[in-house]
């Protein structure tokens, strides 16, 4: 009987102590859990500055609040979280001027100007003329039907009579196997050969092309084909060519441009000063280059939004008093030139 006691008794202390260090553990489990939570709180209940008009808080707390946030931090969050102000659509574009476009230089005094320009590692012979103070014409044929096929031919015809001074004259754009323009072709305000607007191959067809266009006003327009239409509904057209492809246009480069592509090739363009609609820019390179730096000389350099690629290897430029460029040669259909006014 003695046995069964003690057996009895030691069941009920192995028991209680069990249920004690049950408790224990609970108590623990409780504990931590209550310690996490009030952290869990805490980090939820401090402020960050940029929530103020977000969070159910008095105007005094938040005035004191703010007051006891340090200066700099407060010029640091304000400044990374402040929006820049909308540019307006109707700004209008940069526009750049060209190096030589100054009050002292011969553009503005006698009306044109030449020169060389070194740009990415390629040299280019430059022609500028306002329009207003020089004559600038475009020819196929001469009078008696026969074109005039070179520079040198046309400036012996210009100059024959001693009436006229050749100052300028490049080729005038691309031309077919049937010795005709490619496409549109208007010269003394007559349209000799109709804009085109078809697809092929080569330059002339790499979309946009585009059309160089001189008005009754003296005023130089390069236009992408599909909006010469409403270009001739606007202003009487006197002398224009279309060529292609586009250089650039608004400032914006052809699309099928590559910067460091491995096509390159002696070339010449046309471009308008964006800063004065009169001044004709003409470029010829020296060595060759890719189309992605033609382009980006008209507008980094000579400061022309709007340019257009006339021909490539087979081009000629003429400068009067440069004695670098003076090229006669060449078999073209329609030529370029700028005379004395």
């Amino acid at each position: 009987m003695s046995e069964k006691r003690i057996n009895n008794s030691g069941d009920k202390v192995s028991k209680k102590r069990i249920n004690t260090a049950t408790f224990l553990i609970l108590l623990a489990v409780v504990i931590i859990g209550l310690l996490l939570y009030a952290r869990y709180t805490f980090i939820n209940e401090q402020l960050p500055v940029n929530r103020k008009a977000t969070l159910p808080i008095t105007t005094s707390k938040m005035d004191s609040l703010q007051n006891s946030i340090d200066s700099s931090r407060t010029s640091i969050d304000t400044s990374t979280t402040e929006l820049p102000a909308k540019k307006p659509e109707n700004t209008p574009p940069v526009i750049k001027k060209a190096f030589f476009q100054t009050a002292k230089s011969p553009l503005a005094t006698r009306g044109y100007y030449s020169t060389t320009v070194k740009y990415n590692g390629v040299q280019f012979d430059v022609f500028a003329a306002d329009l207003r103070k020089t004559v600038l014409r475009m020819h196929w044929k001469d009078a008696t039907g026969a074109p005039y096929q070179n520079l040198g031919k046309m400036k012996t015809r210009l100059e024959g009579s001693g009436a006229e001074k050749m100052l300028f004259a490049t080729n005038g754009g691309i031309y077919s196997t049937q010795a005709t323009p490619e496409g549109l072709f208007v010269a003394k305000g007559a349209e000799q050969s109709p804009l085109n607007t078809k697809d092929g191959g080569g330059n002339f067809y790499l979309k946009p092309n585009g059309v160089f266009a001189v008005d009754e006003n003296q005023k130089a327009y390069v236009v992408p084909t599909e909006e010469y239409l409403a270009l001739k509904n606007k202003t009487k057209i006197q002398y224009a060519t279309q060529s292609g492809p586009l250089l650039r246009y608004d400032g914006v480069m052809h699309k099928a441009f590559n910067k460091g592509s491995a096509n390159t090739n002696i070339r010449n363009g046309v471009g308008v000063m964006s800063a004065n609609a009169h001044i004709a820019v003409f470029v010829i390179t020296r060595q060759e280059c890719n189309l992605y730096t033609f382009s980006q000389l008209f507008q980094d350099e000579l400061g022309c939004r709007d340019a257009l690629y006339l021909d490539g290897v087979i081009s000629r430029m003429y400068i009067d008093g440069s004695s670098k460029r003076k090229d006669l040669d060449g078999n073209f259909v329609s030529i370029i030139n700028v005379s004395k006014k």
